[in-house]
């Protein structure tokens, strides 16, 4: 097997770290480990509210109602923004194995369809 396709590389940029929020009204993006868009692995700046892969999401928002189906939702910035996290940073992506990955994700799978991912 590849190096590219281990388990360490899906989670860093394959997989979502995180669902940030969006200026504007109901809008988000999946980042990767990198906090870029998922599948992205170079170092260019990326501009997330323009990057077609963000998304609409009406009656949903990075409330405690719905902490449940994070690890972690992050504080509000200065831009009254937030983001959920599926794992903490204590997640080495050299340590993951694919049953962890399996495991892991399928429980974040109904927010996953309900989010296009």
């Amino acid at each position: 097997m590849s190096k590219a396709f281990s388990p360490a590389n899906v989670v860093r940029f394959n997989r979502p770290y995180c669902l940030h929020q969006l200026p504007g009204n109901n809008r988000f993006i999946y980042l990767n480990r990198l906090y870029k868009p998922l599948d992205i692995r170079d170092k260019t700046w990326i501009d997330y509210e323009d990057h077609p892969w963000s998304i609409r999401r009406f009656g949903f928002d990075l409330s405690e109602k719905h902490k449940d189906l994070f690890t972690f939702i992050s504080p509000v910035d200065h831009e009254g923004l937030r983001a959920g996290f599926f794992y903490s940073d204590g997640i080495l992506p050299d340590k993951v194995t694919w049953k962890w990955l399996e495991r892991h994700y399928m429980k974040f799978m109904p927010l996953f369809r309900d989010f296009g991912y």
